[in-house]
Formats: C-alpha cells, structure tokens, sequence
C-alpha cells in the first residue's frame, strides 16, 4: 500500500538575525512531538502554499505574517506518510504578541545554533538544505 504525500508548509521567521525555532506538544506521533519545527501546517485543498501558510500561523500562533519567497522544499518519509514540506520566509510583526495553540516552547537562535535543536526528522532535513544552499545566511545578511 502506498504511503500519503501530504503537502505542508512552514515559516522561516527571523528578527534581528536570530530564526524562531517552536516545539510542538508531546502529542500525536512521537516522532514530531516535542520536537522543534518552523511553524506551519497542512495545505488545504483551494489553497495556494502562500495562503495555507498565512491561514496556518494565523491558527497556530494568532499572529498575522506576510509570506514572502519560497526558501526551499524536502520530502521525508516517516513510517505512515510522505510529507513534501515547502518552506517560506515571513516577515514577522515587531512585537512577540502570540499565543501558543501547538507548541510548548520557542526559541530564538542564530543559523549557526540551529542544529542544536532536537528536530523533527522532515524539519531537520529541511534545515540541512537550507543551510547547504546558503539561504539562511543570505536571510541574515538581507535583514
């Protein structure tokens, strides 16, 4: 039987060359929870990457973002589905007035910290091509 491919998108979210880093509560499948991750979520069907991802931080974080370029995607497989996650940076609002629906912990670290972090296994692999193409450092350098 065929596993599912489930589209997902995430946020790469930076202030002050620092990129904020969730973990999710210790619920569901124990390998994703409590386990960091870019915020984010599932696409749902009519909707662009953009506007799932805007709709996403909304309900997780009630925190309104502006979704700006794809940054990079993976596929991962974990034992019962495929995820292809696509990452995008948002610009953020200048406060840290949000809630945590999903999420027991968050942390702000420079790029260079980032692998430091127990990663859930899509969101790592993620990271990893971020940060082998260089996007992350040019983000900083950007800001």
């Amino acid at each position: 039987m065929m596993k599912r491919t489930i589209d997902v998108v995430c946020a790469v979210m930076m202030r002050a060359d620092k990129v904020l880093c969730m973990r999710r509560k210790p619920r569901g499948a124990t390998y994703t929870a409590h386990h960091y991750e870019f915020p984010g979520g599932k696409i749902e069907t009519g909707e662009t990457p953009e506007q799932a991802l805007s709709r996403e931080i909304s309900e997780e974080m009630e925190w309104a973002v502006t979704v700006r370029e794809h940054l990079a995607t993976v596929v991962h497989e974990y034992p019962d589905f495929t995820i292809r996650l696509m990452a995008y940076r948002c610009d953020v609002p200048p406060t840290d007035n949000f809630v945590l629906h999903d999420h027991d912990d968050l942390t702000w670290l420079p790029p260079d910290a980032l692998a430091s972090l127990d990663w859930s296994a899509a969101d790592r692999k993620l990271l990893e091509a971020m940060q082998s193409e260089g996007v992350l450092q040019k983000y900083v350098t950007d800001i």
